[in-house]
C-alpha cells in the first residue's frame, strides 16, 4: 500500500502522531531527569547537613587535641581543668552526631561504610583519654588518633562533590572541603606548638612538621578562594581581617 492510497483522515492521524510521540518522549525524558535531580538534591541536602554536624564535632575535637598536646607536653601540669571541660563539650557534639544519624536514613553505601569506621574510632576515645590522664601515651600517638578521626569525619564533604552533577554545587563543595582541610592543618599546628611550648623545645622532627603545616595552610586556603563564590570569598576575607 502506498501513502497515496491512505485516506486523508488517516494521513492527518499519522502526521499528528509523529510529533505527539516526539513530545511524549521529550516529556518522559524531562520528568525522568527531574526525578533524578530531585533525588540527587535530597541526598546532597542530607549529606550537607551531616557534614555540618561532623564539622562541629571536629571543631571540638580539634580544641581537645590542642589541649591534650599541651597536657602531655607539660606532663600533666598544665591544661588539666580546661581539658576536662573541653571533653564535656566534645561529648555533647558526639551525642549530637549520634542523634542526627539515628534520626535520618542514609542509603549511600560509602556513607554507611564511613560511619562504621567513625563509630569504631569513637569507641576508642575514652581509652585514649585515660592514657592521656595517666601519661601512658606518647604525644605522637595521641595526636595521630585525633588527626585520623578528623580525616574520616571531614571526608563526608568530599563525597558531596563526587555525588553532585551540578557544576556550581561541585565547586562550592570543593571550596568547603579545602576550607575544612586548611582549618584542620591550623589545628594540627596548634597542637604541635602547644606541646612544644609546654616542653620548651621542639620534639624530634617537629620543626620540619611545623614548616610543612605552614605550607599546607597556604595551599588549602588558596584552593578555597579559587572555587568559592564571590560572596563566600568576601565573607572569608572579612572574617580574617577581623
Amino acid at each position: 500500500m502506498n501513502f497515496s492510497d491512505i485516506s486523508f483522515k488517516k494521513k492527518i492521524y499519522i502526521l499528528l502522531t509523529l510529533p505527539m510521540v516526539g513530545f511524549l518522549w521529550l516529556s518522559i525524558a524531562a520528568i525522568s531527569q527531574s526525578i533524578s535531580t530531585t533525588k540527587e538534591m535530597t541526598v546532597l541536602t542530607q549529606l550537607t547537613k551531616l557534614s555540618i554536624v561532623y564539622g562541629e564535632l571536629v571543631h571540638e575535637l580539634q580544641k581537645e587535641r590542642g589541649m591534650t598536646a599541651g597536657f602531655i607536653g607539660s606532663k600533666g601540669d598544665k591544661f588539666g581543668n580546661k581539658l576536662r571541660s573541653q571533653r564535656a563539650e566534645t561529648n555533647r557534639k558526639v551525642v549530637q552526631r549520634t542523634d542526627y544519624w539515628s534520626n535520618n536514613e542514609f542509603q549511600h553505601k560509602d556513607i554507611q561504610r564511613l560511619n562504621q569506621t567513625i563509630n569504631q574510632s569513637l569507641t576508642e576515645l575514652d581509652g585514649i583519654r585515660r592514657m592521656v590522664d595517666s601519661q601512658s601515651i606518647t604525644f605522637s600517638k595521641a595526636i595521630s588518633y585525633y588527626t585520623q578521626l578528623h580525616a574520616k569525619l571531614l571526608s563526608v564533604s568530599a563525597l558531596n562533590a563526587e555525588i553532585s552533577s551540578d557544576a556550581t554545587i561541585t565547586k562550592e563543595t570543593i571550596a568547603y572541603y579545602n576550607f575544612l582541610q586548611g582549618k584542620e592543618r591550623a589545628g594540627i599546628e596548634r597542637a604541635a606548638l602547644s606541646n612544644t611550648f609546654a616542653k620548651d623545645e621542639f620534639p624530634p622532627g617537629m620543626m620540619i612538621k611545623f614548616v610543612t603545616l605552614m605550607t599546607q595552610q597556604t595551599t588549602y586556603p588558596n584552593t578555597f578562594t579559587k572555587f568559592a563564590s564571590q560572596e563566600n570569598n568576601e565573607f572569608f576575607t572579612s572574617a580574617l581581617n577581623n
